[in-house]
């Protein structure tokens, strides 16, 4: 066990003292963006592959993580990731792009636009298995707290 503060306070500590209270909310904007839209894309898919399978939670839910796969986890994880590498390199170093839109052209201008698929499958993979499970156990609450509650409000 260590002594001192826990490391994420004294980094928490290190930022405030060199970025301002703001440094601790850098890259929130595209976080919240991603996340929003992540979870609004995986409820809508959930909700139609529900109607074209009805009763098929688990794998409905997987299709679901498909989807979001797709369209939207895999090609921002990849910028994440590249963006990431970039800043831990140096982020003013020769060709280091200034934002993760212009990284994300720097990709598509090296790579094409299937650059942002790039490790697409395992992502893939483990979005299904989340959301099939994350839904599966849902569907099965939601079903035990309308039955304990005896309400028609949980729907």
């Amino acid at each position: 066990i260590g002594h001192g503060p826990p490391a994420i306070l004294l980094n928490a500590r290190d930022t405030v003292a060199k970025k301002g209270v703001r440094g601790l909310y850098y890259g929130l904007q595209p976080q919240l963006l991603q996340v929003s839209a992540k979870s609004s894309l995986r409820f809508v898919a959930f909700e139609t592959y529900q109607r074209m399978l009805p009763g098929s939670t688990f794998t409905c839910g997987m299709l679901a993580g498909l989807t979001e796969a797709l369209v939207l986890v895999a090609p921002t994880e990849r910028l994440k990731i590249l963006r990431t590498a970039e800043l831990r390199a140096g982020a003013h170093s020769a060709g280091a792009s200034s934002s993760v839109f212009h990284a994300a052209g720097a990709l598509v201008r090296e790579q094409g636009v299937a650059g942002l698929w790039h490790g697409a499958a395992p992502t893939a993979a483990r979005q299904m298995l989340a959301n099939g499970l994350r839904f599966f156990f849902y569907d099965h609450f939601k079903a035990a707290l309308k039955g304990v509650s005896g309400s028609a409000a949980i729907a």
